[in-house]
């Protein structure tokens, strides 16, 4: 296997587009997909990845679990939970659970490879559009209460 390769396991319950994309880059080896959030730390432990990526389509409350649990018992393994819009609750409780990075689903390509091997080495990653509105969120947050 190459060492440049970053190796994921996604755990993904939709109709596989997303596998295909992480198999079509080139510097990233997909070990696995599983779609059983009961079986999601029993397969990192198998598997060994280098970075695990949740998809926006499995359930909030069993991501959240998902991404509590990996930090318990494989803590040397980011999450990176990929989200289909920008919801400041969620992303809270995703980064509060230890989710290492979060991104919006329609990253680039390359964003999406940078995130990953960014992760791989212990780095934490928010995509462009998720930094930009928690940014903007907090600055509104400290007008707010500079008014008070």
């Amino acid at each position: 296997m190459d060492a440049n390769k970053v190796k994921v396991l996604l755990i993904h319950s939709g109709d596989g587009g997303l596998g295909a994309r992480l198999a079509a880059l080139t510097r990233v080896d997909l070990l696995a997909v599983t779609a059983d959030a009961l079986q999601a730390v029993a397969a990192v432990r198998d598997r060994r990845p280098d970075v695990v990526i949740l998809n926006a389509d499995v359930p909030l409350a069993d991501t959240l679990l998902i991404v509590h649990r990996l930090g318990q018992e494989t803590p040397k393994v980011p999450a990176l939970v990929l989200l289909p819009d920008n919801d400041e609750r969620v992303l809270t409780a995703l980064l509060d659970a230890g989710a290492a990075g979060c991104a919006l689903s329609d990253i680039t390509d390359k964003d999406f490879l940078y995130a990953l091997h960014a992760l791989a080495r212990q780095e934490s990653f928010l995509s462009p559009g998720l930094a930009k509105f928690l940014i903007e969120n907090v600055q509104r947050s400290e007008e707010t209460r500079k008014l008070h």
